[in-house]
Formats: structure tokens, sequence, C-alpha cells
């Protein structure tokens, strides 16, 4: 009884001087107000108090994130960017509690780089995270230029595929979004999932833009995103070629990427 109460008492949460014993029990009016350095606690919690409920939510193999909310499963997909923020803010306020995802292991990277050396380079390509609603011709002012490594191989189009570090979000002025939970090359990692403005200039200097679903990595220096590549803040699927109509040469002589607008 009295290992059960300490735990009790190691699982309470305080969140802006009020006090929660289980996740799913804070309100819809936190949204957005969770702050990230807490999603290990958060989603430690779920997956002890709670592991019938993913084990279920998870027996389907073509299930590969879940939402939870009050405790229940509300929706199942292939990928955590097929959830729709507008009806997960709809779903907050039907049951008046804060949504959670869980995810899968990500299927984005064929084989891990373990060293990137003198003849070895990861491809990038040069975007711009910016807040929601942000126009083109207002990307460079308004975002924050990432150098982001390019994986054509990533799987999940549509609708794609965008981490960043999460200090990112904070430096582009986005809020938090709904806490995650996911899994890349064996290693557990925990995000925030927001919808942003992401673009990309061409050669001559002019910029388009759209509306993405962004996965925002807390403690991204050690995520495994920077197993393969210490040095990158950013890591982005081929979505970004469909949406923006882009033209992509790699050059592995000059290890640069070219963009034109198609």
């Amino acid at each position: 009884m009295g290992d059960r109460r300490s735990q009790v008492e190691t699982d309470r949460l305080e969140i802006e001087g009020a006090a929660f014993r289980d996740p799913f029990e804070i309100p819809a009016s936190y949204s957005g107000q969770i702050p990230p350095s807490l999603y290990p606690r958060i989603f430690g919690i779920i997956e002890r108090r709670h592991r019938r409920l993913l084990k279920g939510a998870f027996r389907d193999p073509a299930v590969r994130a879940v939402l939870l909310c009050d405790g229940q499963v509300v929706a199942t997909a292939e990928s955590p960017e097929t959830f729709d923020p507008g009806r997960i803010r709809e779903i907050e306020r039907e049951h008046n509690r804060l949504c959670f995802i869980f995810g899968k292991e990500d299927a984005v990277e064929e084989s891990e780089w373990a060293y990137l050396g003198p003849s070895d380079a990861y491809p990038t390509v040069r975007v711009w995270v910016a807040p929601e609603g942000t126009e083109a011709e207002r990307l460079r002012e308004r975002g924050v230029e990432v150098l982001a490594d390019f994986d054509t191989g990533n799987p999940r189009h549509p609708p794609g595929f965008y981490a960043f570090d999460d200090t990112i979000r904070e430096q582009a002025g986005l809020p938090p979004g709904t806490p995650g939970q996911g899994a890349h090359l064996g290693q557990t990692y925990f995000y925030t999932r927001c919808v942003a403005t992401v673009g990309s200039a061409d050669e001559s200097g002019g910029t388009r833009v759209h509306r993405a679903v962004a996965r925002f990595i807390v403690q991204w220096d050690d995520s495994p995103f920077v197993r393969p590549n210490p040095a990158r803040r950013g890591f982005v699927g081929r979505e970004i070629m469909f949406a923006l109509r882009l033209r992509i040469t790699l050059d592995p002589s000059t290890r640069r990427t070219y963009i034109s607008f198609l």
C-alpha cells in the first residue's frame, strides 16, 4: 500500500498551480499550455497506468498512431500526421480533456548513418519555419531558417513528415500543440505537434510556402534524430517537393542542393 501511495505522489502533475493525478484529468483549457519538458513524465504515467488500453489500440497492424482523450482511444491512423488539428480541438472540447498522440516506430530512414566523414554527406534542403498563415513574401522575415536533412525515402506521403528541434518552434513564436510520443531508430522521443508555415526559396530568391503539421522534438540533442547526424536541427521528407512543387537537384561534387520552382 505504501509503494502505491508513493507512486501516486510521484505521478502527481503540477501545472500552473493546479495538481492532477492522471494526465487524462487535465482539462481542455490547458491545451497549448503544457510545458514540453513535462512530456516524458506525462507519457510515462499513461504507459504505466493504461498499458492495456495502448496494447489494445495497436492490436491492428494497420494502426500506427492513436489519439487518446479522457482515458479512451478516440481515433486511429496510419500516421500521426493524419490527425486533423481542428478535429483534435473539437474532441478536446467535447470531452473537456486534453488529447495525446502515441505512435509506433517511424519508418523514415532505411539505415542509420553512423559517421559522416570526408567521403560522405547527408543531403540537405533549406527551409523556413514560420507561424501559420505567413505569406510567401514574409517568409524570410517571420520564419526561422533551417538547413534540414532531406530524406527522399520517407514513406509518409501524403501528408508528409517534418521533424524539427523544439527550440525552432520557440524561435518562430509557435505555441505548443498536441503532445505526442514516437519512436525512431528504436529510441523513444517526445514532441509537440503544431500547425506551421513551412517554405523554401529557389536560386533566384523567390519563395513558396504551405501549411504543414510538424513535429517539434523535445530535448532534440538527446533524441534519436541526431544519431545519423549530430549537427542536424531538422529532418524533412519528400512531402516538401510535392507541396511546393520543387525541382531539387542534389550535386555530390559541390555537396549542394539546388532548388527551382516547377
